[in-house]
């Protein structure tokens, strides 16, 4: 995420303006929704984010937590399917997906992903041996 300037266009109402650090206050406050019992809330500020930037993966993440915690696993899948790049999907994905098939009670498809998870976060845990003169 750059430093630059968002703009979107609303009805009726212009454009609308959003620098990086209003991106970086909407996140703090999506993140304070979700630990207060208040995922609608983060839902509806991570998908503001997402229609800031589509590309951002971190809003992808959170907007698919935030899903889980408003019972919609359903959603969190759609989003998470959404998610392309380097690295994924990577162990966060994985984790939420699981999470979204347990809920949907796709017990296979959650031990598959939870198992994809567990790999990815011991691969990430090992360390790196220091080279040799």
């Amino acid at each position: 995420m750059g430093r630059g300037v968002a703009t979107i266009r609303r009805p009726l109402c212009g454009a609308l303006t959003v620098q990086h650090d209003d991106r970086a206050l909407m996140r703090l406050l999506a993140y304070v929704y979700l630990h207060n019992g208040m995922p609608e809330k983060a839902v509806a500020l991570f998908a503001a984010l997402r229609a800031l930037d589509a590309d951002d993966r971190d809003a992808a993440k959170g907007l698919a937590w935030a899903h889980l915690e408003a019972d919609k696993p359903q959603a969190a899948l759609k989003v998470l399917d959404t998610i392309v790049g380097p690295g994924e999907p990577g162990a966060v994905v994985q984790l939420l997906r699981a999470r979204a098939f347990a809920r949907l009670d796709q017990n296979d498809d959650a031990q598959v992903a939870m198992r994809a998870f567990l790999a990815l976060r011991d691969a990430a845990a090992k360390p790196v041996e220091p080279r040799r003169p």
